[in-house]
């Protein structure tokens, strides 16, 4: 497969057309990415694990997402097309039954298997780069831990809490997909007034509290460390997100104002335009009526001169027929002048038209153009306000995360001397004592 998006979806869309219309032969794959690797990293895991599950057997395209707006959320999205490159069959099968797999000679649960190899590669690379954190794709339940699990808060609950405003639960109808009526989700008494981030801190702090009061020592140590930077990390984070929503209410405001001018100005350009409109819709009608009635009245003294006596003679006595060929050429003239007259008529008024608009055009455009750049200067204005203050929470954030890997580092340095000290004196207590 290409190795460019655009290649590589024109790749896919040429042989996808090629298989019958009921045939399913992709499969996608999302990922979370360790935040404890660099950008390369990552992308060496993703490697590894597009050639472990696919055996270089079938064609794959990867996708990561680990700037921007998704550094803090680093994923990979991950299509696969199940035919062999060589023989054009189907290899890893992951949609069939269990039967058709397991006669295959392939693992039963394919998504099982999926997750199965992603924490093996993954947890050997984190353990290759000397990294203390895991993965386990088991629920902490069958892990045999004792811990409460967080719940899930998706990006827009997030920049809304941490960007706009502390959201508000309210009650909502929705329609679940196993019913065939509406049924009200009371979130309100599920939530507590608590946001979703509220109540995992509680959680967190739960777990927290149980971790202390364990047996282990370790455990215990661990967890009042973990207890003190959370502290120091929340006051922190509270007087950030002040600032952070801040920022977005002036933005907002700002960009109220503006958009009131722009509303404004734009309304005005418009009951220009349709005032124009109708004066131009108005004068042709009335136009297209005199030049109607003028051409129905040559017409009529057309015909009222051939009506003659005079013309209606000269016809019947004229036995070369150029009496009756004049009047038709006559008649055949007329029509012709008419009909110019009627596109000279139309012209002029699509040249009116396009000439009193564009008018109107040019006389509001440079409004339009002023109100848009008044605002970009004012939000750029805003920005540069802000920017030092962005910086310097991102500082303050690098600087905690440094102090937490620090302290985390001194423990475990203690933990592990506590630990050869114990082992110490095990060893004392078993050697023989001397009489």
């Amino acid at each position: 497969m290409p190795n460019n998006p655009n290649a590589a979806r024109a790749w896919m869309n040429e042989h996808e057309t090629a298989d019958r219309k009921n045939a399913r032969v992709c499969d996608k794959i999302r990922i979370a990415l360790p935040r404890e690797l660099d950008e390369a990293q990552r992308l060496k895991l993703v490697q590894e694990f597009c050639h472990d599950i696919t055996g270089d057997q079938v064609p794959y395209f990867a996708a990561i997402h680990q700037t921007g707006k998704d550094a803090h959320n680093p994923h990979a999205h991950i299509i696969i097309r199940d035919r062999d490159i060589e023989t054009g069959k189907r290899v890893l099968k992951w949609s069939d039954n269990k039967r058709d797999r397991v006669k295959a000679g392939l693992p039963v649960n394919a998504v099982d298997h999926i997750r199965e190899r992603w924490e093996t590669l993954a947890n050997t690379v984190l353990e290759r780069e000397g990294i203390n954190a895991r993965i386990d794709r088991r629920s902490l339940e069958d892990q045999g831990v004792d811990r409460i699990p967080t719940i899930h808060v998706g990006a827009k609950a997030q920049h809304i809490e941490n960007m706009v405003q502390r959201p508000d639960s309210s009650n909502r109808t929705e329609k679940s997909w196993w019913r065939s009526y509406r049924d009200e989700t009371p979130y309100e008494f599920i939530d507590l007034g608590r946001t979703r981030q509220e109540r995992n801190t509680q959680i967190i702090d739960l777990n927290l509290e149980r971790a202390s009061r364990s047996p282990d020592f370790a455990t215990r140590e661990r967890a009042k460390l973990q207890k003190s930077l959370a502290q120091d990390e929340r006051i922190v984070e509270r007087e950030l997100i002040t600032q952070a929503r801040q920022h977005t209410h002036e933005e907002r405001i700002l960009r109220g104002e503006y958009r009131g001018h722009w509303i404004e100005a734009k309304t005005l350009a418009k009951d220009e335009e349709q005032a124009t409109r109708s004066d131009l819709a108005h004068r042709w009608r009335k136009d297209r009526m005199t030049l109607r009635d003028d051409h129905a009245k040559d017409r009529d003294d057309l015909k009222d001169k051939h009506r003659t006596f005079k013309s209606r003679f000269m016809r019947v006595v004229d036995i070369t027929g150029r009496t009756r060929s004049k009047q038709k050429t006559e008649q055949s003239d007329l029509k012709k002048a008419q009909a110019r007259a009627r596109g000279d008529m139309v012209q002029s008024y699509h040249i009116t038209k396009n000439t009193l608009l564009g008018a109107v055009e040019s006389r509001h455009k440079p409004i339009l153009k002023n109100i848009q750049q008044g605002y970009k200067q004012a939000q750029r204005g805003l920005e540069d306000h802000h920017e030092p203050m962005r910086e310097q929470a991102e500082k303050l954030r690098q600087k905690q995360a440094k102090e937490r890997l620090l302290a985390e580092k001194r423990l475990d340095a203690a933990l592990k001397q506590v630990e050869q000290q114990n082992k110490r004196r095990r060893q004392n207590l078993k050697q023989p004592r001397m009489r």
